[in-house]
């Protein structure tokens, strides 16, 4: 039942190099005594950990390491517990110290090894101590993450497999602040995972199991009651191999669609209310299909071919139409694994998707996880380049490499020219109009720069509500960049003159020009939208303030904008609390957008930085920004917005969310059949509470 052994959730995710996968062969001489044996598990343990005894634990791992990019192994050979195995040794021969010498290779096992000796070594009263060890874990932003879960691994083992015991001595795990308390959640997992094998200590595990794995409820422990709320959604995150076997899956085999279907339909059992729940349920499924698709080899994951990664979206689909997604976004992070794979591998996962809907989804999610993982800039832009054409424009904005081609801007100065500029304009919206949203609306951008080279201010009556107001904000920030203050009054009301006092999408571009003309000072230009008409706490010009310092459109000389603001873990409520109160509320609603592309959180998680607000109009406007966010995010897709809805910790905060989403639909062109259909599945009373907190939020209402 090695399932739950070979890989690590993929939310824990790595940076930094690991070995040289180039070094030579007579580096380590030994492997080629393992050419053409075809050893099994307990045969190629034996050899390693004598190779570790002989040769010292920090050699046998790397040469471990190497080995197993070699296609040296048979099939179906765990190289995780292979790790396991020589990093006992290390921790024999190094103790605590040994930690120093482990490499993030093979889902970092050595750094498992580390802690859980150290605890079984000094005991319970050592648990704080390993979790300062972690902190060493050789890695990037998922290393230390990664070794708590390890952690947990050895906490299980202590008590004996007493599963319920092993829980409580996690609560008190002390917390490191930049990890926002995830500590006792990842040591929950770490003794999830453990129990599914009892890597450890067989005969212990054989004696407890019988009291957590029940033959009637395939969905225990993770339903029994003893792992406290917030980190059941871990616990079955690391069930699948028990589901699997479930569902007749033999271990030793690859698995059959009709026992995986099976298999599926447990997490279908998880209560409909409960929907971070059900997603990691379904979302366990992808982190195995990765490492069964690769015969168990979690090392050459980054090499595999179209056939293994067709098998896994096959595998994916085999799962009801809730559960899908989930699947596929656990599979593409573990195939990326934060970026210490060869991202070729993620990206070729994306494009063999046939269904266009999950193609989109796919190569949305991997922007987004570089966007989190990745800081270098020449990585980035050669991503961007890498992936299809039709998501390039995103991925320039997403990753803060929004550097413009004049060609484009050119072409439209040329037409302006030779057509005039309504008709100029015209001709751009019809050749537009096949882009995603989002690369509409930059488009909509570069027409706006030529407009206003050719006809300056008189573009504002050629300019129209098309692509989220595009073109006026284009328009409007090169305006003020210009002209400087003295315009924006006359901004204001050529804005209202043509789409009348709620036109808001006008004024919320003049937003984005006063926050770079004010050098990103917040309050100065947050003064500035005070002194214009519209002083409603939602929308208009404190909108576009707050965007451009969430996602910066405004280009210096060189055609480019700032980089996304980065999220601090420390801090992930900033700027809200500390601008002033009157526009707080227009903070916090368009928050959950940021969250949403700066970080890897799952919509269940942006629901509980929601949930933390204490003041109550904050809160709710934060889960209709969520809503809000997920439109965009989602590239309109009415289905995937639903479902990031249903993520909400309560129904009442869903209704929010949708209601958010309700009236972000209403507001763009061609999507207003969504407006509806958003809320219509609902029971009959929440549908119309939807269809009333979407309406009052039109109209910028927020207090009852």
């Amino acid at each position: 039942m090695f399932f739950g052994i070979i890989l690590i959730l993929g939310t824990f995710l790595l940076k930094d190099s690991p070995i040289n996968k180039s070094v030579s062969r007579n580096t380590y001489a030994e492997i080629a005594f393992l050419q053409n044996k075809n050893f099994n598990f307990a045969e190629l343990s034996k050899f390693f950990a004598k190779l570790a005894k002989d040769k010292g634990g920090d050699y046998a791992y790397r040469a471990l390491a190497y080995t197993t990019t070699q296609s040296i192994f048979p099939p179906n050979i765990d190289t995780h517990l292979l790790g396991h195995v020589v990093g006992d040794e290390l921790f024999k021969q190094k103790g605590l110290s040994g930690m120093q010498f482990c490499t993030d290779d093979l889902r970092n096992a050595c750094s498992h090894s580390i802690v859980v000796g150290g605890l079984l070594s000094e005991g319970v009263s050592a648990i704080n101590k390993m979790v300062k060890v972690c902190k060493t874990a050789p890695g990037g932003k998922g290393a230390y993450r990664m070794c708590v879960h390890g952690l947990g691994h050895g906490v299980l083992a202590f008590t004996d497999y007493d599963m319920r015991k092993a829980v409580e001595l996690c609560k008190p795990v002390a917390t490191l602040p930049d990890y926002s308390n995830m500590e006792f959640v990842e040591c929950i997992g770490g003794i999830t995972m453990e129990m599914m094998a009892g890597v450890n200590d067989k005969q212990a595990w054989e004696r407890e199991k019988v009291n957590y794995f029940k033959v009637y409820d395939p969905l225990a422990p993770c339903n029994l009651g003893f792992i406290p709320e917030k980190a059941v959604y871990i616990c079955y995150t690391f069930l699948t191999p028990h589901l699997f076997e479930s569902a007749g899956v033999d271990p030793r085999e690859r698995p059959l669609p009709m026992h995986l279907k099976k298999a599926f339909t447990f997490c279908e059992k998880i209560l409909v209310g409960e929907n971070r729940n059900r997603e990691s349920c379904f979302g366990g499924f992808g982190k195995e299909f990765v490492v069964l698709a690769n015969e168990r080899n979690v090392q050459s994951v980054e090499d595999m071919d179209s056939g293994k990664l067709t098998k896994i979206y096959e595998w994916c689909n085999l799962a009801i139409n809730e559960g899908v997604e989930s699947c596929l976004y656990s599979a593409l992070q573990s195939l990326f694994w934060g970026g210490e794979n060869k991202r070729d591998v993620a990206i070729h996962f994306c494009t063999i998707m046939t269904d266009k809907q999950k193609e989109s989804f796919c190569f949305q999610s991997l922007i987004k996880a570089v966007s989190y993982y990745i800081d270098d800039s020449n990585y980035r832009a050669e991503f961007c380049l890498e992936i299809p054409e039709s998501y390039r424009q995103q991925c320039n904005l997403r990753l803060g490499l929004t550097a413009k081609d004049k060609s484009i801007t050119n072409k439209w100065v040329s037409m302006i020219d030779k057509i005039g500029a309504e008709a100029a304009y015209q001709k751009f919206k019809q050749e537009n109009s096949g882009q995603d949203q989002e690369s509409q609306h930059l488009n909509a951008h570069e027409f706006g720069i030529a407009l206003y080279e050719k006809v300056g201010m008189k573009g504002v009556a050629v300019c129209d509500s098309s692509f989220g107001y595009g073109c006026y904000h284009q328009l409007l920030l090169t305006a003020i960049a210009e002209q400087g203050l003295s315009v924006v009054h006359e901004l204001d009301q050529a804005c209202i003159k043509k789409f009348g006092e709620r036109g808001l999408g006008c004024q919320h571009g003049i937003g984005h020009g006063l926050l770079d003309y004010y050098g990103y000072s917040l309050d100065k230009a947050l003064a500035m939208c005070a002194t214009m008409q519209w002083q409603k706490p939602l929308f208009g010009c404190q909108s576009g303030v707050f965007m451009e310092n969430n996602f910066p459109i405004v280009l210096n000389e060189n055609g480019e904008s700032k980089p996304m603001r980065q999220f601090n873990q420390q801090a992930p409520y900033e700027p809200c609390f500390d601008v002033e109160k009157r526009f707080q509320y227009s903070c916090f609603y368009l928050q959950p957008e940021w969250w949403d592309q700066a970080t890897d959180l799952s919509y269940a998680q942006l629901g509980q930085l929601c949930l933390r607000i204490e003041e109550k109009v904050r809160r709710e406007l934060c889960f209709r920004g969520v809503g809000t966010g997920a439109v965009s995010t989602t590239n309109f897709d009415l289905s995937s917005v639903i479902k990031a809805c249903r993520s909400m910790p309560s129904l009442e905060y869903e209704i929010m969310c949708r209601s958010g989403a309700s009236w972000t639909f209403s507001d763009n062109d061609g999507y207003q059949i969504a407006t509806n259909r958003v809320c219509e599945d609902l029971p009959q009373n929440k549908s119309n509470m939807c269809f009333e907190q979407a309406d009052r939020l039109r109209h910028a209402i927020i207090f009852n």
